[in-house]
Parts: C-alpha cells; sequence; structure tokens
C-alpha cells in the first residue's frame, strides 16, 4: 500500500514552498491473506522504500498516476470499459489488465 511519507518534522513540510519537494513514496507491507499490516516484533509496521523495488513499474505501465492505488484501478477500469465499448487501442500491460479483468469477474459473483 503507497503511502506519501516525509523524513523532516511537520513543522519542517509546513513551511516549504512546494510539499511535493520533501515527500517521498514508501510503501507500507499487507498481509495478503489476512488483510492487515505486516508489523515488526516491536509492533511498527514494515515501511518500504518504493524507489528500493519494482512497485511503479509493476503498476504503473498502463497509468501515469502511481500514488494511491484506486487511481490505479480506476485507470485500467476505464481501459477495459474502454475495450468493450470497442476501443481498438493496446494498453502497455495487457497481461496485468487480463488480469485485473479476471479479477473483477471472479469477485462479481
Amino acid at each position: 500500500m503507497p503511502l506519501l511519507t516525509s523524513p523532516l518534522p511537520l513543522a519542517d513540510v509546513i513551511e516549504r514552498t512546494s510539499v511535493l519537494d520533501v515527500v517521498r513514496a514508501t510503501l507500507l507491507e499487507i498481509d495478503p491473506n489476512e488483510a492487515t499490516v505486516v508489523r515488526e516484533v516491536d509492533g511498527a509496521p514494515v515501511l518500504i522504500e518504493a524507489r528500493a523495488t519494482d512497485w511503479a513499474r509493476r503498476i504503473g505501465r498502463n497509468t501515469a498516476y502511481t500514488i494511491h492505488p484506486e487511481e490505479v484501478l480506476a485507470d485500467n477500469l476505464a481501459l477495459l470499459v474502454r475495450r468493450r465499448l470497442g476501443a481498438s487501442a493496446t494498453p502497455a500491460d495487457p497481461a496485468f489488465l487480463a488480469a485485473f479483468e479476471e479479477t473483477l469477474v471472479a469477485h462479481a459473483r
């Protein structure tokens, strides 16, 4: 799950001209079977620096907006709708779109 985080205290962030200068994408690890946050032994959530993973590349092929998961899903849903309406454009990642459609169909029952 992507989060926008900053290494700076909130007071320092507020004083900046642009908050985009001090935020970074961090991934919150989720247990896919339990749908819960994975935690360290001390109870802190497991956070992963997004730049150290292939996360953006994996989800960002069919969309340029990768910060919010719901927007990634919305862009892929729009691609599915356009395809069903007869659009012939091939998405950048047709396999992701096919898996997304398969998941939607499987959970629509």
